[in-house]
């Protein structure tokens, strides 16, 4: 059974898991496509996926489900940039997780 790493978005930063890698006033005001801590961390992640795979006998490489979690009110420029990334450090299967606000 294939697990999914969250990478999250919310108004201040871009976690993987619960650690946070990259601010998202950063991410957006950067002419750059890549956001170059989160590529580092899902560097790290991909390897220590692989790694854990071949231990247990899964072959070369693991699957690298993504599911990127954050409320409607995400920038597109910085999901954009979030998933440009993903897709550069070998994690090319993303689901989307949105998170409603409550209304009140």
């Amino acid at each position: 059974m294939a697990t999914s790493l969250v990478v999250a978005i919310d108004k201040e930063a871009i976690s993987v898991g619960s650690e946070r890698v990259a601010l998202v006033s950063d991410a957006s005001a950067s002419p750059d496509m890549l956001i170059e801590p989160l590529a580092n961390r899902l560097n790290a992640a991909r390897d220590q996926m692989d790694n854990i795979a071949r231990l247990k006998g899964d072959g070369q490489t693991a699957s690298r489900l993504v599911t990127i979690q954050g409320d409607e009110d995400i920038e597109f420029r910085v999901l954009e940039k979030v998933m440009y990334t993903l897709d550069k450090t070998g994690f090319p299967d993303v689901a989307l997780a949105v998170i409603k606000k409550a209304q009140g």
